[in-house]
Order: structure tokens, then C-alpha cells, then sequence
């Protein structure tokens, strides 16, 4: 970044061996596009990333991501190919929907992620995969798993049809899918690995089974998560945030999650010696938007910045005390007695982007604003509209307007990630959103901004640069519905009723 900055060259460099010198502005201006047309690549500083508890044990945050090896086959529109050859391509694959349905989404960052990583093989029925222990695996019984926990009592979903047509979502039938039985689970060596970013279902057919795309937490060599988030709308009592209220209950997610590393089963032993050398916890927040709501206070302004500044840092503050006491108690791990104050949990606090949890707290999630002043929600019950009681309110932010709302700005969502990160020691999940006509030079600007600011990383979306969103707020409310008069939701390209007892739908827009 700093080479950017000064206009000058650097060299790539891979094992200690240089390969090619390149101007570093040409390579930002390449990551500058991608972000600005579909939203990848986002950025990690690999500096700042590693500027963390783990530093002071010698440990080195390479990437975010679980892998596939590099014969794996990936069922695209145009065949089946091994990941290893479909590298710094884009491509159309096959993915699960949410309904459990075929559909097709765009692959993007394709890489080969890490040498000589440890894999395990996990052999069904119908075949088998090679992975790393971490990597999410769809189950019949349990939803996602990592591959390192799965047992012989699970149940695998293997497709046995050929795909090779271009369809926009294809119907899955008993007929055309297999259960497949496991087997065996065994370790198989070390071999290099790859991953993808599949857009809006984050998932993938790979040898036929359904597995999750990237991870989000940055982590050493081994590493595993352990989080949890407070609703802190729900700590404004009495026309104040509560905090006594919130330290009772920072000091209770300490001993719950450190107990949590203790009851856990692990998918291997090398994560399991990594967890018990250094007990991460992860403590974070999510109802931001909606505490701020209560508060009438606009979100991105320098009150919400100081307010988040004061939940994050108490709750830091809180938890690194009562780790200490642990510390005390029960011991400090190996990598935990070499920091600066020495305590049972090398790290303490996580921003999530918590989307399912805070759907089951009912709040908005993480540290996001609140979407949009209408809502969709689009699930196996149903499709659901939700109108924001304040959107008239002049406090009232949000991060997509669909009937004239007021905007957050991408300076603002920024400001929001720095002053999360400048107090919370692991990672902060954030989104920048951009208007559809930002140039590029303003989303340059954003990755500038966020690395000046201290921040981890960024990930930006400009509103309406795919061609498939999972929502699309401003052609909400646009049409009539011809058989009840009701109003229509466009929604990943189809146009449904609102009134539930219709239930008339549009064909899909080409």
C-alpha cells in the first residue's frame, strides 16, 4: 500500500524465490476493478491482520480460508473440471440454494490457497473428497460440518445427475440425488489446496458434494473459532445503555466460551493441541443498528462512533479482566503466557456478521445499518415484507434506500469498521455499500481510507454490480399484482405476490 502511495514497483515472491517485478498501482488498479464490477476481490493487510495476541507467540495469519485439493472436481455449466485448473478463472458453477434446490452462481477469486496442507479424506458410498479438516461439508442430518467432525453417522447429500446445461436453477428431485453413506474418514497427507467465492448461496458441488465456500475469521495455521454476540439493543433500559447489566454478562461469556474449548470436539489433534495452547474466545456484538434506533441516534455520525467505541471497549476491557482471573485459577495456556499481561484466552472479541443469530434474537446483524427501510425476508416458510416503522424519522440510516431514505456513505460505513477494530483484539465482519453509480476511483479511495485507519481488511459492494442480488430494494413496490391487486416483490429475478393467500408469481426476467 505504501508502494501505492509513492508510485512505486515491487516484486512477487513465493518459498523465498523472486518472480516478477510489477508497478504496484497497475496491481491496485486491477483489485480496484474487480471490486468496483462485482465485489471481489476484497482487501486483508496482512500487517494489521497479524498485529494481534498472536504475534507475540511467533504465529502467522496466512488467510480466512478451508480448502479443497486440486483434483477435486467442480460441476460448472460447461463440465466438470479440477479445481487446480480453473485457477484466476471466473466461472458459472452449480451451487445448493437456500431451498435446497440446483442453482447457479458465479465462482470468482479461484486460488490455490496454501502448500502443503494437512487433508483429510472423507470416503462414502458414492466417492469420496479430499480436504482440510476445517472445511464445511453439507450433511443430510446436521447442515454444514467440518469435515474433521464428520462420523460415520452422518449423512452426505451426492448428486448423481449430469450437469453440464445452462439453466438459471434446476429442480432437485429424490430421483436424481443419492444419500450417501460414510464410511471412512482418514488422514491423507499433505497436498496443495484451493478454494472459491461462490456469490449469494456460498456454496459448491465439489466431486459431486455439497461443500461451503470461504471462511471469514483470520486465523493461524490450525486455528479454530469460538464466538458469540450480545443483542445490545436489548441492554437500553430506561433510555440508557445498561452497562452493569453488560458486565455481568461479558464476565459469564468469558467462562461459557472458555468451557466451551473444553467440551469441544475437535476434528483433528493438531487443532485440537492448537485450541488447548491457546483458548480463543470471541465475544461480539450485533443490534447495533437497532440500539442506535432507540437512541435516535443516525448511524455513522460521531455520536454512534463513540457509542460503538464504549460497548466494544468495555466489553474488552471487561473480558480481559475476568481472563486474567481464569488465568489465575485455571492456568495460562503455553502461547497465552507470553503476552503482555498473561491470561487464560489469547484473544477476546469478534464482530460476526452473526446473520443467522441475529434473525433467531431478532435484530439487525453485527455492526451492520439497517438494510433498507423494506425488508425481504425469503425462506422455506415463505417470502416475507418488512417495513421499518422509522424510515420516516431523520435519524433514521440504512445501508440501501428504496423509497428515498437517507444513505449511509461509504466514508461513514468505514468509520464505523476502524472504530470497531481499534478496540477489538480478532476480526470485525463489515460491508461497505456503494451507490451503483460510484466510480472507480472512489472505491480506490475506500481501500486507501480503511488501511490509514487501521483496519483488518474491506470488503465493498456497489449496489446493483451483479447481476443477481439477493435483494434488489429498489424495485420493491413497483408492480401490481393481476390477479389480487397486491402489490410485487422483484426478488432474485422474479416478481411474487404480497399477499400470502395469492401466492401469484412472475415468470423470471430475462
Amino acid at each position: 500500500m505504501q508502494k501505492v502511495e509513492n508510485d512505486e514497483t515491487y516484486w512477487t515472491e513465493f518459498d523465498g524465490i523472486k518472480y516478477q517485478e510489477y508497478k504496484a498501482r497497475d496491481i491496485f488498479n486491477l483489485i480496484v476493478e474487480g471490486a468496483w464490477r462485482n465485489g471481489e476481490p476484497g482487501i486483508l493487510y496482512y500487517n494489521k491482520l497479524n498485529d494481534s495476541p498472536y504475534k507475540y507467540s511467533n504465529q502467522e495469519i496466512m488467510a480466512t480460508n478451508p480448502c479443497v485439493s486440486g483434483n477435486t472436481l467442480i460441476a460448472t455449466t460447461k463440465g466438470n473440471f479440477m479445481i487446480e485448473y480453473l485457477v484466476g478463472k471466473e466461472v458459472d458453477v452449480y451451487c445448493k440454494d437456500d431451498n435446497g434446490n440446483l442453482a447457479i452462481a458465479r465462482a470468482t477469486n479461484i486460488r490455490k490457497t496454501k502448500s502443503d496442507a494437512k487433508v483429510i479424506s472423507i470416503i462414502t458410498t458414492c466417492g469420496g473428497i479430499t480436504c482440510t479438516p476445517d472445511h464445511l461439508i453439507f450433511t443430510v442430518n446436521r447442515g454444514y460440518v467440518m469435515a474433521g467432525e464428520i462420523t460415520k453417522q452422518d449423512k452426505l447429500l451426492y448428486l448423481k445427475r449430469e450437469l453440464s446445461e445452462e439453466k438459471d436453477s434446476v429442480s432437485l428431485t429424490p430421483g436424481e440425488y443419492i444419500i450417501a453413506e460414510v464410511f471412512e474418514i482418514k488422514e491423507s497427507g499433505t497436498e496443495d489446496v484451493y478454494d472459491m467465492t461462490v456469490e449469494k448461496y456460498h456454496n459448491f458441488l465439489a466431486n459431486n458434494f455439497v461443500v461451503h465456500n470461504c471462511a471469514e475469521q483470520g486465523l493461524p495455521p490450525n486455528g479454530s473459532c469460538n464466538l458469540g454476540s450480545f443483542d445490545v439493543s436489548k441492554f437500553y433500559i430506561d433510555g440508557k445503555i445498561d452497562y452493569e447489566l453488560l458486565t455481568t454478562s461479558v464476565k459469564l461469556a468469558v467462562k461459557f466460551l472458555n468451557n466451551v474449548i473444553d467440551t469441544n470436539e475437535y476434528p483433528n489433534d493438531e487443532i485440537k493441541e492448537w485450541a488447548l495452547a491457546n483458548r480463543p474466545i470471541g465475544i461480539g456484538i450485533m443490534g447495533f443498528a437497532d440500539l442506535l434506533l432507540h437512541m435516535k441516534i443516525p448511524y455513522g455520525g460521531e455520536e454512534s462512533l463513540n457509542i460503538l467505541y464504549d460497548l466494544l471497549n468495555h466489553i474488552y476491557t471487561v473480558a480481559k479482566e475476568q481472563s486474567e482471573i481464569l488465568g489465575m485459577s485455571e492456568g495460562c495456556p503455553e502461547n497465552c503466557k507470553v503476552l503482555p499481561d498473561p491470561r487464560r484466552n489469547i484473544t477476546l472479541t469478534t464482530v460476526a456478521p452473526t446473520g443467522t443469530v441475529s434473525l433467531i434474537a431478532g435484530c439487525s446483524s453485527g455492526i451492520e445499518p439497517i438494510f433498507s427501510e423494506i425488508t425481504v425476508r425469503n425462506d422455506k416458510t415463505g417470502i416475507y415484507l418488512f417495513e421499518n416503522d422509522l424510515s420516516s424519522q431523520p435519524y433514521f440510516r440504512c445501508a440501501v434506500a428504496a423509497n428515498g431514505g437517507t444513505e449511509v456513505t461509504w466514508e461513514e460505513h468505514i468509520k464505523i469498521l476502524a472504530a470497531a477494530q481499534s478496540c477489538v483484539d480478532s476480526g470485525v465482519s463489515k460491508t461497505c455499500n456503494f451507490p451503483t453509480n460510484t466510480h472507480r476511483e472512489t472505491i480506490a479511495k475506500a481501500f486507501i481510507m480503511a488501511w490509514k485507519m487501521g483496519c483488518k481488511g474491506l470488503a465493498v459492494y456497489r449496489n446493483g454490480s451483479r447481476k443477481v442480488e439477493v435483494l434488489s430494494p429498489k424495485n420493491l413496490k413497483k408492480d401490481k399484482c393481476p390477479k389480487c391487486d397486491s402489490e410485487l416483490i422483484a426478488f432474485d429475478g422474479i416478481k411474487k405476490c404480497t399477499n400470502p393467500e395469492c401466492g401469484f408469481v412472475l415468470e423470471k426476467e430475462e
